[in-house]
């Protein structure tokens, strides 16, 4: 039996196969099944009103059963008017705001029908606060994952010892080193950097790690200033074994650490709970116009500081967003030349998103509040990271919804 979610991307994709035609005037019957007739959106007032108050998921599913034709513009099966009783009102003329078609449009990431695979309860959870910043709260971040990595050289110690020693009890699972960081988008797919995925015959990911706050033990526990001062303890963190690896095609051209993005799909999907939940995507005015703010956080288990030990407990650091124009200058003095497809942020001494974090992410909140969207995936930054005014360079992910869309499955 087919899932809710391949259900509705079904409907989704034959509702816009089949709502390709031509844009006559002809009748039809829209998404609620009442007749009407093929016009133009814009001659359209009773689906303009309905758009305008942000339709219900089972709304936009019956919006998108009413498009006759995406040909030359969005023609939708306009219902006819309802014979009414008139009666004598007085109106006031108002100038509508603009419409946001891009949620009906199949060729816009906020179209795709593939963007059903994303919940819509995301982003939520956060508190205040890598080097130069303080340890997160617990919980703070459930979307963080660690990707653990087969430690080759402890690995290769023991195999030498037990063939050295003639034993036949040769440990059978290596030691796992967890490097870099990536962020949950749904129950199945992490979002990490392209240069986190190892090269063939270089290494190799064994497994992801959510739910993690403390490396060093099982469960963690805090007093919540939130909950009259009780001490709350969270869930072992999840472990679950990668089940494909996604890296981007064009990863390092036609610049080094260009579509620097990878997309890991989960072996088994992973239930949602205070510690492990998705971080919400950029969709709609976070991709086509200007962020909200201009601070962000990252977060991670990474450098405390410069050439320093990794933290075994989760850090967090808010960080201004820097002008690329100005980014692009401070980077072209280090022989690196960046491009639209990145975001700068950071570059005050003492505060930086250092090497262990590589893949983590850079989010944003609203301007006055969750939900939290991913804005960037950690690249690169300077050599010796948190020491200087150089910021650092994250991967805008909102440039790669098409991609992501695309590789994702239910």
């Amino acid at each position: 039996m087919a899932t809710r979610t391949e259900h509705l991307l079904l409907v989704a994709a034959l509702l816009l196969v089949t709502g390709a035609g031509p844009a006559a005037a002809r009748s039809c019957r829209d998404g609620w099944q009442r007749p009407g007739v093929c016009v133009s959106l814009r001659s359209c007032t009773s689906m303009q009103q309905l758009i305008r108050r942000k339709p219900s998921s089972e709304d936009i599913a019956r919006i998108k059963g009413s498009i006759c034709s995406t040909q030359g513009g969005l023609v939708v099966c306009c219902a006819l008017p309802t014979p009414t009783t008139t009666t004598t009102t007085t109106t006031t003329t108002t100038t509508p705001a603009p419409l946001d078609l891009s949620q009906f449009d199949p060729n816009t990431p906020e179209g795709n029908p593939k963007r059903l695979l994303l919940p819509r309860d995301c982003g939520v959870l956060f508190t205040e606060r890598i080097v130069g910043g303080e340890e997160a709260q617990l919980g703070g971040h459930p979307w963080l994952a660690l990707l653990g990595y087969k430690d080759e050289a402890t690995y290769d110690y023991y195999s030498y010892y037990y063939e050295e020693a003639g034993e036949a009890d040769e440990p059978t699972e290596p030691k796992i080193k967890f490097s870099c960081g990536g962020v949950l988008i749904n129950e199945r797919y992490v979002v990490t950097a392209a240069h986190c995925i190892p090269k063939p015959g270089k290494g190799e990911i064994l497994k992801i790690r959510l739910g993690e706050h403390n490396l060093e033990t099982e469960v963690d526990c805090a007093v919540s200033p939130f909950n009259n001062m009780t001490t709350e303890c969270n869930e072992p963190p999840v472990d679950v074994a990668p089940e494909r690896i996604i890296k981007h095609p064009q990863y390092d051209r036609p610049e080094k650490s260009w579509n620097d993005i990878a997309l890991i799909r989960l072996q088994t999907p992973v239930t949602f709970s205070n510690w492990v939940r998705p971080i919400c995507m950029p969709f709609g005015s976070w991709r086509t116009g200007e962020l909200p703010r201009d601070d962000a956080i990252v977060a991670g288990f990474g450098l405390t500081k410069a050439y320093g030990d990794t933290s075994p407990t989760l850090q967090e650091l808010k960080v201004p967003m820097v002008n690329l124009t100005s980014c692009r200058s401070t980077y072209s003095r280090l022989r690196a030349r960046l491009g639209a497809t990145q975001l700068c942020a950071g570059g005050n001494v003492g505060q930086d998103s250092c090497e262990g974090d590589s893949g983590g992410p850079l989010i944003m909140h609203e301007r006055y509040g969750p939900p939290f969207h991913l804005i960037g995936v950690t690249s690169f930054g300077a050599t010796n990271c948190g020491q200087g005014a150089t910021p650092g360079v994250y991967t805008k992910v909102s440039e790669y919804l098409d991609w992501i869309l695309q590789n994702m499955a239910p």
